[in-house]
């Protein structure tokens, strides 16, 4: 098997040229680096077959790495990366050994395979397996045991300190951890993006996002001494995990520091490079592995704690705000619900929002959540569907079920089904121009019998229940956004701004921004 290098600083080129080709079907086995001091320090230990190098880098650039290789005599092909349309460095570059180029602009796949076999020409395209030396199943070994490691350490079943040190020290991961920590990394939309991603693709991510990771760990910005090891607990899901050593590391009083914005890097590349956002959270330092596993474990209540907040990094100490305890309020508010769903707005408005609160300020764990929207089921004899994210879906789906929930029985209190039928319209389409005798068409009623009709049906007249309607939603909107009072009123279907401000008072008996601060 053919081994290449591709030498660049760009994160983003290094991604694209690997997802380019199915490396090892074509017989070849891949490395890359971020700079020639990497690529050159990489060739001096394996035996590099060809080298596609960039010319502009930091620490040692594309011309110096030509010379080395060539001072040590490595019997390597170069390939040159050029985005000059006037070649000055890739002249240079052939002058001192490089054999063909590249430019990034016109770069295909075709092109950069053309290139590659015409330097290191194979009898067959498929690889050969029987080529495979000693060196690379060694490598596979150690991999395959290096995933045995991660399997037992991110493993909710216990494991024995002696158990947890010889499955490290087999995979030769020789990081101490007499001081360490853990970082877990939650993909919050993956599960949207799997569905859309071929086998091929979430390989190609799955190796990208190891290696952003790894990049914003040695970035020297933060000069930061450990070893880290990172790995997927379980394949293709959405959450990532880090162990940082930091045996190295002299400073404890900056740890924090830099680990916060190690996550925040972390979250910010996710979605910059990968449209994916992120949530991290980090345990406390330990010194011992089996510590770190229990604290590792722990990282999973990230899900709770980032449901209610709109925050993407944690640490441990955050995890104290999260309780599995119900609050001793919230069975008899749930008790409550049946009962005031065929009150008056403001007795159903005001139960709802304590109910809403006790959850919020609780910081419920999503599975006693999950318990209580079963109990609420059960009282209210009705199956509510629930898909949410967040707190704030959660919050919204709640209220609108609910307000759901609410219409349909009092429909089913009005006898007659032309009127029925009327309310049904009337709640949905409150927001327009409707005038009784649209209603009444509608339901193919005299307007003059619609009026009666309405009005013995409901207890009240036709106009005052648009009003209603109308005011109950500018209400809830005014507890629950921002938007201004005008917007909204227009929106809910008042037309005039004067009108609307003078019914409010009258009917609520204070004015919409009192409502609001209220």
């Amino acid at each position: 098997m053919r081994k290449v290098i591709i030498a660049d600083d760009d994160f983003i080129v290094r991604t694209y040229l690997k997802q380019m080709l199915d490396w090892e079907q074509h017989g070849f086995m891949l490395y890359d680096a971020k700079n020639g001091k990497e690529a050159l320090d990489i060739c001096r230990k394996e035996q590099i077959d060809t080298v596609v190098t960039d010319m502009s880098m930091p620490v040692m650039d594309g011309m110096e790495l030509i010379k080395a290789l060539k001072r040590d005599n490595l019997p390597c092909h170069i390939i040159v990366l050029s985005c000059h349309d006037d070649f000055i460095y890739v002249k240079e570059a052939m002058k001192l050994g490089a054999e063909d180029y590249l430019r990034k602009n016109d770069l295909t796949a075709d092109g950069l395979l053309e290139v590659l076999q015409k330097l290191t020409p194979l009898s067959a395209a498929a690889p050969d397996k029987s080529s495979v030396s000693t060196e690379e199943l060694a490598q596979i070994g150690r991999r395959k045991l290096q995933n045995d490691f991660f399997t037992a350490f991110a493993d909710s079943s216990p494991s024995s300190e002696k158990n947890l040190l010889n499955l490290a020290k087999q995979a030769q991961i020789h990081a101490a951890f007499a001081t360490g920590c853990a970082m877990l990394i939650k993909l919050t939309d993956w599960q949207n993006r799997l569905q859309i991603l071929k086998n091929d693709d979430i390989g190609a991510f799955r190796q990208a996002f190891r290696e952003m990771c790894q990049n914003i760990f040695q970035n020297n910005e933060y000069n930061l001494k450990s070893t880290i090891y990172i790995f997927q607990p379980q394949e293709n899901d959405a959450y990532w995990g880090i162990l940082i050593d930091f045996a190295a590391e002299n400073s404890r009083s900056r740890l924090d520091r830099v680990l916060r914005a190690l996550m925040q890097k972390i979250t910010l590349f996710s979605q910059r490079y990968f449209n994916l956002s992120a949530v991290c959270a980090v345990s406390d330092i330990q010194t011992n592995l089996p510590d770190l596993k229990r604290h590792w474990l722990s990282l999973y209540r990230i899900n709770d704690l980032s449901f209610y907040t709109n925050g993407t990094i944690f640490t441990e100490a955050d995890f104290v705000q999260i309780t599995v305890q119900i609050p001793e309020n919230l069975p008899a508010i749930i008790q409550e619900l049946p009962q005031v769903l065929n009150q008056d707005d403001t007795a159903f408005n005001a139960l709802q929002q304590k109910f809403l609160a006790a959850v919020e300020q609780s910081r419920l764990s999503l599975n006693t959540l999950s318990v209580i929207v079963n109990r609420l089921n059960d009282i209210l004899k009705d199956d509510l569907h629930f898909n949410f994210n967040s707190f704030a879906e959660f919050k919204e789906q709640f209220i609108v079920q609910l307000s759901q929930k609410r219409n349909a029985l009092k429909q089913s209190d009005i006898a007659h089904p032309a009127i029925r039928l009327a309310v049904k319209y009337i709640d949905t389409h409150y927001r327009e121009a409707l005038s009784q005798q649209t209603v009444a068409d509608y339901v193919h009623l005299n307007p003059a019998y619609f009026s009666t009709l309405f009005k013995k049906s409901t207890g009240t007249n036709f106009s005052d229940y648009l009003i209603n309607c109308r005011l109950n939603a500018v209400k809830k909107r005014l507890t629950q956004s921002s938007d201004k009072i005008k917007n909204i009123a227009t929106e809910e279907g008042f037309a005039d701004y004067q009108y609307f401000c003078k019914l409010f008072k009258k009917i609520v008996g204070v004015n919409p921004s009192e409502y609001r601060n209220q």
